[in-house]
């Protein structure tokens, strides 16, 4: 490279590679987060999973469980709002039903016969006449002298006069109030302006009496709709109060320490906090991953910048000789650069696999059933279908790494513990109630015939079919 010109087309190639490389590692960026969010959609079902499998109901004896295993300590008192939900929707429900609106449902919104529905044709009928008439003014020449109030008296002053003679308003104004006299066949302009505004007044009430028979057919229309939405949550509260309770229970767990739960949880629900442990983490290590891509681009943009910055300089006089020699910045680093970028992307293709395909989550849970200390990056290595990339370039990347090995004292990954894990680790084979030692279905059944009992000495015939 002897002139600028020379610089200029090494420098075009060079920012040509670190394009390409950019285009690379955002390739590989955007596989990454895809996996990312698959994780997660998968950590939000097994949550759903394992909230299903704590809550088979909302009875209050299931609910409290449920809270000691998990600490949702709120979840007894969420119960208590949905069983007072339950019962002032049944009391709002007798009180409309009970209403004179919904009791004349019919008489009042029939589509046809209806007493409101008749009120508001005929407010859209008085309502259209008098916009018929409004529109027979909707014309330039009225408009324009109404604005102008030509059809109030006025005292023009002196310079206003000497203006309107130069301006010849009075004569464009004479003009214009015989075009409106001719075309609304009137006399005078004042009495159109009266007729105009006494009808703008009729329109404007014709609109607000339809307004109001509108708003009040729809209030009885609301009614009957939150009547009828009231009645079906009520008489599906079984199914509506698991599902709310079990939502709330999941979003509890969302926020847990995994490895905690593991120790107070029932055996069947183990694995699944074990496989959500490994999601979370699956999750953390994707981020990683990002990051150590978004690190890399903007480094490789960073490079482009300047490079351009110069090849602009440069081609303001493309025939000059270049000082020194730029071979090193705009052929050999860039090619070294795309090396680094081939090994780095492999390297990172291989972790993004092995975390993304790990599946053995029994696997997983022995290890957190022996109660070991262990790496969740170290189990999706050990489970790995490939070997891991060598731990000088993990430890840059996946941000627990470097941290687990200087304080427990290694160098490398120990995989004992995970085989001996996996040796003693017996399969529950136990249901999710199997192991409960939790109200027997006699006393449960006594508890829901005293319940009924109470129901019926109340008088409360509606809440004892529900709950029968």
């Amino acid at each position: 490279m002897r002139t600028k010109k020379d610089g200029i087309q090494a420098a075009q190639q060079a920012i040509q590679e670190y394009q390409r490389q950019i285009n690379d590692l955002q390739n590989e960026r955007q596989n990454i987060q895809t996996s990312a969010g698959q994780s997660a959609e998968e950590l939000k079902q097994t949550l759903s999973d394992l909230a299903k499998g704590l809550l088979p109901t909302s009875s209050r004896p299931v609910v409290e469980r449920a809270a000691d295993e998990t600490g949702a300590l709120h979840l007894p008192t969420a119960l208590d709002e949905l069983e007072g939900r339950k019962t002032d929707s049944a009391n709002e429900v007798s009180a409309i039903e009970t209403s004179d609106d919904y009791i004349n449902r019919e008489l009042l919104i029939h589509p046809v016969t209806g007493e409101h529905t008749l009120k508001i044709k005929e407010c859209e009928e008085t309502s259209g006449a008098f916009r018929a008439v409004a529109k027979d003014y909707e014309f330039k020449d009225f408009q324009w002298l109404y604005e102008r109030e030509h059809h109030k008296e006025k005292q023009h002053g002196g310079f206003q006069k000497f203006w309107r003679a130069i301006s010849m308003a009075s004569k464009r104004e004479s003009k214009a109030e015989a075009a409106v006299l001719g075309k609304l066949n009137a006399i005078s302009f004042a009495g159109c302006a009266e007729r105009y505004d006494q009808n703008q007044e009729s329109l404007e009430q014709a609109d607000k009496d339809l307004k109001s028979w509108q708003d009040t057919k729809q209030q009885v229309i609301d009614q009957i709709e939150r009547r009828d939405h009231l009645k079906a949550w009520v008489e599906n509260y079984p199914l509506e109060s698991t599902s709310d309770l079990r939502g709330q229970l999941a979003r509890h767990l969302h926020d847990c320490n995994y490895q905690e739960l593991h120790t107070t949880i029932r055996p069947a629900g183990k694995v699944l906090i074990s496989k959500c442990h490994a999601l979370s983490k699956k999750t953390g290590y994707f981020d990683d991953l990002i990051q150590s891509m978004d690190t890399e681009v903007a480094d490789r943009r960073k490079r482009i910048e300047s490079i351009s910055r110069v090849m602009n300089k440069w081609s303001y006089k493309p025939y000059d000789r270049l000082r020194g020699d730029k071979t090193k910045w705009l052929c050999q680093i860039p090619d070294m650069k795309r090396r680094s970028t081939g090994k780095r992307l492999n390297w990172t293709q291989t972790i993004h696999h092995n975390v993304h395909s790990y599946d053995r989550y029994n696997n997983y849970d022995a290890v957190m059933t022996a109660g070991v200390v262990f790496l969740a990056y170290d189990a999706f290595s050990f489970g790995a279908d490939e070997r891991m990339p060598y731990e000088g370039f993990s430890r840059t990347v996946i941000s627990d790494l470097d941290g687990y090995r200087t304080e427990h004292g290694q160098d490398r990954a120990d995989f004992s513990v995970f085989q001996e894990s996996i040796n003693d680790y017996e399969e529950t084979e136990q249901g999710w109630d199997e192991s409960w030692s939790g109200p027997s279905e006699e006393s449960a059944m006594d508890d829901a015939d005293a319940a009924m009992a109470e129901e019926v000495e109340s008088g409360d015939s509606e809440s004892m079919e529900d709950e029968s």
